[in-house]
């Protein structure tokens, strides 16, 4: 979650919770009229809390495609190890696995530490990840 979706959502919620809560305290004024009161606090400190909660709470089809998405990388890039026997370039792997330039060259520097993989410079300046002992 995005730090301004978690400010949206804390504010969403902040802000229905004192309309709600606002609600029984409308009964004991005597300058508001008493269903119209509490009725028009609760219509407004509902539809606050249910959209803050969701934009805050878990999604499961998110987790769910992210998990997938997770999977479809690591697919990609095994299958990059194997077939062109450790070595490849950055735009190989983005090409391969359908991705833009940054995200592909972050998953890629994560994937290389965790694996302990090398990286060679070209003369042209491309670099060429190393899995694997060569």
């Amino acid at each position: 979650m995005t730090v301004l979706k978690q400010i949206t959502a804390a504010t969403l919620i902040g802000l229905g919770s004192l309309f709600v809560l606002a609600a029984p305290y409308s009964l004991s004024k005597d300058d508001v009229p008493q269903p119209q009161g509490v009725i028009g606090y609760l219509a407004i400190g509902v539809p606050l809390l249910a959209g803050g909660g969701w934009l805050w709470g878990p999604r499961g089809q998110t987790r769910q495609s992210q998990q997938a998405e997770t999977q479809r990388r690591q697919t990609v890039l095994y299958q990059l190890i194997r077939s062109r026997r450790g070595q490849f370039t950055l735009i190989e792997f983005a090409m391969a696995a359908n991705l833009p330039g940054d995200e592909a060259r972050d998953y890629l520097l994560a994937q290389a530490r965790a694996f302990g993989a090398d990286y060679l410079v070209t003369e042209t300046g491309e670099i060429v990840y190393q899995f694997g002992s060569q």
